[in-house]
């Protein structure tokens, strides 16, 4: 009974018939649609690891570390140690005095040994490094008479910021730096300007920044000729394939520029050397794999300045050309320092 009744209701439903050929078709654009669905969600991943992976690579090199750990002033290299350990046996017995200053709201501070001289050396720390890896440099310029300024760069420290800068933010801070040295020491007074790898490129920023006339000399110890350039070629050693280069380095430049407000190609030694009018000694070792050698020549060659050495050091490696030969720098630099009559 009850099947006859549902077989009646039924019979007034109509009846659709599909095709093979219709029912294909829509297999294909149910494909067709998930296809594309896939390729979507495959763009939205890939776009957001590839902003991903070059925000962390920009956090990684230019944002602030702080560890707990001491600072391996070094390197783990003997020679450099053995500078190192010297440099501080002759801070026990010339302890400075603290000092700091302001420059775009930033707090720097800095050790300043004074001998009541008329010229003044700053000594410009490198990239992720603190004012003791100077130390070993402290006692040739002492024992010449000057007064020392040890820094401790932005973002470095006991310095303030938490953005580096390779050099395009730098440079004003030590322009910042020439002016309390010209207070402190009267507007006659002659500086010196001596930096190590992003301190070297960095002194050599502020020379051409039109710095005061107090400014006598550079001492540019392994610096790049180009912030982007350096980085392109420790991706390039780093990474067997192009893409760090072709395609993060390109990213990371733009955070630098958003979150920063710098470009990695305006920390331009190369470009500052071509405005500079000051004497400059550049310094490398030939042996240095991270900033390479040639990069060295390029800035002498493309130097302005009417007085300009160029020392290549046999067998150092990166920032190691002072400890590595000692009397071959020393004696190079005296000479140097000597012509200017300083």
């Amino acid at each position: 009974m009850l099947f006859s009744i549902s077989a009646s209701l039924l019979s007034f439903l109509p009846v659709y018939h599909i095709s093979p050929q219709r029912h294909i078709c829509y297999n294909e654009k149910n494909t067709k649609r998930s296809w594309a669905t896939l390729w979507k969600f495959f763009y939205i991943f890939s776009a957001a690891l590839y902003l991903s992976a070059g925000y962390a690579v920009y956090r990684r090199l230019f944002i602030r570390r702080r560890s707990n750990k001491p600072y391996d002033c070094h390197g783990n290299d003997p020679v450099r140690a053995q500078a190192h350990e010297q440099g501080l046996l002759w801070l026990k017995a010339h302890p400075g005095e603290d000092v700091c200053l302001s420059c775009g709201g930033t707090t720097l501070r800095g050790h300043f040994f004074s001998q009541d001289s008329p010229t003044t050396v700053l000594l410009a720390h490198g990239y992720n490094s603190i004012w003791k890896s100077r130390l070993s440099d402290a006692p040739f310029y002492y024992a010449r008479g000057y007064n020392l300024l040890l820094i401790d760069q932005r973002a470095h420290g006991e310095s303030g910021g938490h953005r580096i800068g390779m050099g395009a933010l730098e440079k004003d801070d030590l322009l910042e730096w020439m002016r309390w040295i010209r207070e402190r020491s009267g507007k006659d007074c002659r500086i010196l300007l001596d930096g190590v790898s992003m301190g070297g490129a960095t002194v050599l920023l502020a020379a051409g920044a039109h710095p005061p006339e107090n400014l006598r000399a550079v001492v540019s110890d392994c610096a790049y000729t180009n912030a982007y350039a350096q980085c392109a070629y420790l991706a390039g050693q780093e990474y067997s394939h192009s893409w760090a280069k072709g395609l993060l380095l390109p990213l990371v430049n733009l955070y630098c520029r958003l979150l920063a407000g710098y470009s990695l190609t305006d920390a331009s030694p190369l470009d500052a050397v071509a405005r500079a009018e000051v004497p400059i000694f550049f310094l490398h070792g030939q042996e240095d794999h991270f900033v390479p050698t040639a990069m060295a020549e390029e800035l002498f060659h493309a130097c302005a300045s009417g007085k300009k050495e160029l020392l290549l050091v046999p067998g150092a490696r990166h920032a190691a050309a002072r400890s590595h030969a000692p009397a071959l720098c020393r004696d190079a630099l005296s000479r140097f320092l000597d012509s200017l009559g300083l």
